[in-house]
């Protein structure tokens, strides 16, 4: 199901009806879209709940301000119908659920992201929240004792396919889960890694179909490392590497390390009977850093939007103007930048790190925001049959997408939608790089940069407090039982 919809969601945020600002609103439905919309019929996956009554009870919501966090669509809870095809379809799957067991919804947004408001409620202990909003990247302070192990909330069924089953076998820790995501919400949609293909000026250099690539399981970071040589170029010959040049690849710092890490398949701690163990000290990890470091740190070759304050606007300025051949990005960035690019690029999966890898993978950013649920809730009993209910009628906001998309004729690419399902096959979930153990993933992420970058060198002085500060986790979380 989730699969499906996140081909949907970003054919529908293709298309030329979608917002024209920067920001997290969905699209906008016109009347043919209203109509699918209300004769979707596909079969859903059911919940195993019972016909209850909830006797009214209020779910309290609490999440980060949308404007705030524009890049992942945290949109849960909406007061009303206003023709815009997301907000309209998750009224709908709100409403019946509302209706069907008595119950209803409030949201409040903060300004900031909302773990220290959530913490001093709970320290204080007021039962304010019965579900919180947070970036997964702030996960590590949430295992703490002051937020639920949702194994023990009552009616959630993580073994349904409605729940990302990608992060219960990820992160797992000691039969602890704190947090969740899947059909329930769309943050992980908006937020899957992928890769923006220039198909025009790949093109004009005579370079390869990719999606045949992709296919015949030959999209790796050597080929990509080809076609980026291909194309970079001083345009002006001024010899300063800016906006002004063409590149291989446009990339961000925030996510410099663990989206190739991920499609690699090569985690800083893997899962072995419940607990973390290092795997950092890899060989597969030694060839990825080397292998992403000459890519990164050759400014001739590869551009950091963040680090040179590109704006978005000129990233798709760029793009049009045939400067930038891949960006590694999240999904969203099609959705809010993309729309005035008259290029027909493509979509591709993060490559892998040679031909003999059994598959693609990516990950969603770690600024995505997840569900927890505070310790202080008074009736988990209630919080967990609504979320299970909810979760369980998401299959409408799936099969509504699916329906719409594939039959739009504003869709630019259908190669894209079978790209991106293919990386939506294997979603990676690394602990490492999640609770950033001794500050292993970020100086990982610093120095894969950086022209003096050293994988042994790094590993040789961060790995003893990453496993120590592992352990002392661990520990933290033997103690809450």
């Amino acid at each position: 199901m989730k699969r499906i919809f996140i081909a949907v969601l970003i054919g529908i945020e293709l298309v030329s009806c979608g917002s024209t600002d920067n920001t997290s609103n969905p699209v906008t439905a016109d009347t043919t879209d209203s109509a699918a919309v209300a004769e979707s019929t596909t079969e859903q996956v059911t919940s195993d709940l019972p016909d209850t009554d909830l006797g009214g009870y209020e779910l309290r919501i609490i999440k980060e301000n949308p404007d705030n966090i524009a890049w992942s669509l945290n949109t849960f809870y909406v007061e009303e119908e206003n023709g815009e095809l997301l907000n309209d379809t998750i009224y709908q799957r709100n409403l019946a659920a509302m209706q069907k067991y008595n119950f209803t919804m409030s949201e409040t947004n903060n300004d900031v992201d909302p773990l220290n408001t959530v913490n001093q409620s709970i320290m204080a202990g007021d039962d304010i929240y019965d579900i919180a909003l947070f970036r997964l990247s702030n996960a590590q302070y949430t295992m703490t004792g002051n937020y639920m192990n949702l194994y023990e909330l009552p009616y959630v069924d993580t073994t349904k396919p409605y729940w990302d089953q990608n992060l219960t076998r990820d992160l797992t820790i000691q039969n602890n889960l704190y947090m969740l995501n899947g059909d329930i919400l769309v943050t992980d949609n908006d937020s899957m890694m992928m890769t923006m293909y220039n198909r025009p000026l790949a093109e004009d250099f005579g370079i390869e179909n990719l999606y045949d690539a992709v296919r015949d399981g030959r999209w790796t970071y050597d080929l990509m490392y080809d076609c980026m040589k291909q194309v970079a170029s001083d345009l002006n010959n001024d010899g300063v590497y800016d906006t002004d040049d063409r590149y291989g690849l446009l990339y961000v710092d925030n996510s410099a390390a663990e989206p190739y890490f991920a499609s690699a398949n090569i985690h800083l701690y893997t899962l072995e009977d419940g607990l973390p163990v290092y795997s950092a000290d890899d060989e597969r990890a030694y060839t990825l850093f080397d292998t992403m470091n000459r890519m990164l740190s050759d400014k001739s070759l590869s551009i950091d939007w963040g680090e040179n304050s590109i704006e978005p606007t000129k990233i798709a300025d760029m793009i049009q103007n045939k400067q930038v051949l891949f960006q590694n990005m999240v999904l969203s960035f099609v959705r809010r930048n993309y729309r005035d690019i008259e290029n027909d690029f493509g979509l591709l999966p993060l490559p892998k790190l040679n031909e003999e890898q059994d598959a693609y993978y990516t990950m969603i950013n770690l600024s995505t925001p997840y569900i927890f649920v505070p310790v202080t809730v008074s009736s988990p009993d209630k919080v967990g049959f609504i979320l299970e209910a909810l979760a369980s009628l998401s299959g409408d906001i799936t099969s509504t997408y699916y329906e719409v998309c594939m039959s739009s004729k504003y869709t630019r690419d259908e190669e894209s939608y079978e790209m991106i399902e293919l990386a939506s096959e294997n979603i990676i979930y690394d602990t490492g790089f999640i609770f950033n153990w001794g500050n292993l993933g970020t100086m990982i992420r610093t120095n894969i940069k950086s022209s003096s970058g050293n994988y042994a060198s790094l590993l040789a002085s961060l790995e003893s407090a990453s496993q120590t500060e592992m352990a002392k986790f661990i520990e933290t979380l033997s103690e809450q039982k």
